[in-house]
C-alpha cells in the first residue's frame, strides 16, 4: 500500500513540475518588445533587399510598364488576393470531399490496476434438478487485465442533397475570387497610373518653379541696383524679396509633396517608400480608342464585361443555392457505414467482428425553423437581385462621369496646346527684343517662366487624358496590357 501511495505522489510531482516548466517557458517567450524588434529588423532587411534587386534590374530608372511589372510581383493587395484565390480553391476541394467515403482507424491499449470482475460468491449450480453445488470461485473476471483493441470504420453519404449545393457554392466562390483577382489588378493598375502621372506632374512643377525662381531672383538683383540708384522705394524692394521667399517656399513644398507622392507610388508597388528610382516618360496601354466610342456603347460594354457585374451574377447564383439548401432540410439524409474491429481480450468469444448498415435522418418537426429558413433564403436572394441592380445603375453613372471627364480633359489638352504655341511665339519675340537691348533680362526670364508654365500645363493635360482613359479602361473591364504580354 505504501509503495502504491509513493508511486502516486511521485507521478503527481512529475506532472506538476512539467506543467510549471511549460508555463514558465511559455510566459518568457511572450516578450512583445523583443519580438517586435526582431520582426521590424527582418522586415526592413527584406524590404531593402527587394528594393535593391529591382534597382539593379532597372538601373535606377523605371517606366509605367516597369512599375506594373514590379507591382504584379510585389504588390501586397495582389499577393493577398492570390492567397484568397488559393484558399477558395482549397475550400472547393474540401467541399468535394463530402462526396467521398470517410475511413478511420482506431486503436487503443488499456491496462487496469485491478482486473475488473463480478461477485458470484452467492451463486450456485443445480445438477440433475436435485443437487446444489456451490461454485468454486467467488469472482468472475469480465475481461483481461490488459487489453488491446483496433478497428477500421468507413461511412459514406448516399443521399445528402445539401452537399451538392454546398459544392456548387464553393465552386461559385472560387470563380468570384478569380474575378476579384482581375478586379484587384485593374484597381492597382489604375492607382499606379494616377500616382505615376501625379509624380511626373510634380517633377515638371519643380522644373517650372526653379525657372520662375531664377526669374524672380534676377528681378531682385536688378531691383537692388535700382534701389541704390534711388529709382524705387524700399517697400518695393521688400515686395520683390517676399516674392523670392514665396517661390522658394513653393519649390520646397512641391519637393516635399513629390517625396510623399513617390513614397505612395513605391508602396503601391510593394517596394520601400524611399526607393531611389527615377521616373521615365511613358504611356499606359489602352485596348480601345475611347474617343471614338459613344457613351451608350461604353455603358453597354461596361455592363457586359466589368468584373464587378460578373461577381454580382455569381452572388445571385450562390443565394439561389442557399434557397435549394433550405429546401433540402425537408428531405431525409441517408448514409452507409461499415466497421471491422478486433480485440486481444481472450475472454471474448470472437476476437474479430465486422458490421455494416444504412442510417437515415429525417427532421419531422423543428419548431418551423426549416420553413422560416426557406423564407429567409428567398428574401436574401431577392435582396441580392436588388444589389445587382443597384451595382448596374452605379456602374452606368460612373461610366457617364468618366466619359465626361475624358471629354473635359481632351478639350483642356487642346487649349493647353494652343496656349503653349502662343507662349513660344511670345518668348521668341522677347528673345529678339532682348538681343536688340529693348528689354531687360528679368523680362526675358519672366517670358521663359510663362512658356515653361504653359509647357507644364500641356503635359498635365496630357497626363489627365491618360488617367481618364485608364479610368474608362477600368470601368469597361478592358485588359490592362496586350494579350501577348499577359500570356508571358
Amino acid at each position: 500500500m505504501r509503495r502504491v501511495l509513493f508511486k502516486s505522489k511521485f507521478h503527481v510531482f512529475v506532472l506538476l513540475f512539467c506543467t510549471g516548466a511549460l508555463l514558465f517557458t511559455g510566459c518568457r517567450s511572450l516578450s512583445g518588445e523583443k519580438r517586435r524588434l526582431e520582426e521590424s529588423t527582418y522586415f526592413r532587411e527584406k524590404l531593402r533587399e527587394r528594393t535593391a534587386t529591382y534597382e539593379e534590374k532597372y538601373q535606377g530608372e523605371v517606366s509605367l510598364e516597369d512599375c506594373w511589372e514590379i507591382a504584379r510581383q510585389e504588390s501586397i493587395p495582389l499577393r493577398s488576393q492570390d492567397l484568397s484565390r488559393e484558399i477558395s480553391r482549397l475550400q472547393r476541394h474540401i467541399a468535394f470531399a463530402n462526396f467521398l467515403p470517410v475511413v478511420e482507424a482506431e486503436m487503443d491499449y488499456t491496462a487496469w490496476h485491478r482486473q475488473p470482475a463480478t461477485d458470484i460468491s452467492d451463486m450456485d449450480v443445480t445438477l440433475f434438478d436435485r443437487f446444489v453445488v456451490p461454485l468454486p470461485i467467488d469472482y468472475l473476471p469480465l475481461h483481461d487485465k490488459r487489453m488491446r483493441n483496433a478497428a477500421v470504420s468507413a461511412h459514406m453519404p448516399l443521399f445528402v442533397p445539401k452537399t451538392w449545393f454546398l459544392y456548387s457554392m464553393r465552386r461559385r466562390g472560387e470563380e468570384i475570387e478569380n474575378l476579384l483577382h482581375d478586379l484587384t489588378e485593374q484597381m492597382v493598375y489604375l492607382q499606379l497610373v494616377s500616382q505615376y502621372y501625379h509624380c511626373l506632374s510634380l517633377q515638371h512643377s519643380i522644373d517650372v518653379l526653379k525657372t520662375q525662381l531664377d526669374a524672380v531672383e534676377n528681378l531682385y538683383r536688378e531691383a537692388s541696383d535700382w534701389y541704390e540708384e534711388g529709382l524705387i522705394l524700399s517697400w518695393e524692394l521688400e515686395e520683390i524679396e517676399i516674392m523670392v521667399r514665396h517661390k522658394e517656399n513653393a519649390l520646397q513644398t512641391t519637393e516635399r509633396r513629390l517625396e510623399e507622392a513617390l513614397g505612395e507610388l513605391w508602396m503601391n508597388t510593394g517596394l520601400s517608400p524611399s526607393a531611389p528610382f527615377q521616373l521615365q516618360e511613358s504611356e499606359p496601354y489602352h485596348a480601345f480608342d475611347w474617343t471614338e466610342k459613344e457613351q451608350e456603347e461604353l455603358i453597354l460594354k461596361a455592363l457586359l464585361e466589368n468584373p464587378r457585374m460578373y461577381i454580382h451574377d455569381h452572388e445571385v447564383d450562390i443565394q439561389e443555392d442557399q434557397v435549394k439548401i433550405a429546401i433540402t432540410r425537408f428531405l431525409p439524409e441517408i448514409s452507409g457505414f461499415a466497421r471491422y474491429e478486433g480485440t486481444s481480450n481472450e475472454m471474448a468469444r470472437y476476437s474479430t467482428n465486422y458490421l455494416w448498415g444504412v442510417a437515415g435522418v429525417l427532421t419531422i418537426f423543428d419548431g418551423f425553423a426549416n420553413i422560416n429558413e426557406y423564407r429567409a433564403a428567398r428574401r436574401r436572394a431577392e435582396q441580392t437581385y436588388l444589389q445587382r441592380e443597384e451595382a448596374g445603375l452605379s456602374l452606368m453613372l460612373q461610366v457617364i462621369k468618366a466619359y465626361n471627364r475624358l471629354q473635359d480633359s481632351l478639350e483642356t489638352q487642346q487649349i493647353m496646346k494652343k496656349s503653349l504655341s502662343m507662349q513660344e511665339s511670345h518668348l521668341a519675340t522677347k528673345e529678339a527684343e532682348f538681343s536688340e537691348g529693348m528689354i531687360t533680362l528679368s523680362e526675358l526670364l519672366q517670358a521663359r517662366a510663362k512658356r515653361d508654365q504653359a509647357k507644364m500645363n500641356k503635359l498635365n493635360s496630357r497626363y489627365q487624358v491618360q488617367v481618364s482613359k485608364s479610368m474608362m479602361n477600368y470601368l469597361v473591364g478592358a485588359p490592362i496590357e496586350e494579350d501577348s504580354k499577359r500570356s508571358e
